[in-house]
């Protein structure tokens, strides 16, 4: 499972990065550096999803995060929310 989740993160930056390439450098004749940007597009797809990305809850203070509430369902009773 963690595989198939490494091929869909690297999918992903490819198919951004490779959109940011042909916005970017699409009436650009430097064909030395149009290669180099593509290898090093390909390069960093493969690994940025080893990098060790810190947590977004550190960042933001917490009263301005937004926490959704529980919601339980169940396929055989229904549970009733509880009141406040």
């Amino acid at each position: 499972m963690a595989f198939l989740l490494y091929l869909l993160q690297i999918n992903i930056a490819l198919s951004l990065l490779y959109l940011c390439y042909k916005v970017l450098f699409s009436q650009n004749t430097f064909f030395g550096l149009r290669r180099l940007i593509l290898i090093s597009i390909v390069l960093f797809s493969t690994t940025y999803p080893w990098y060790d990305i810190p947590d977004i809850d550190p960042i933001i203070p917490a009263h301005l995060q937004i926490t959704l509430p529980e919601v339980l369902y169940s396929m055989e009773e229904t549970v009733p929310p509880e009141s406040l």
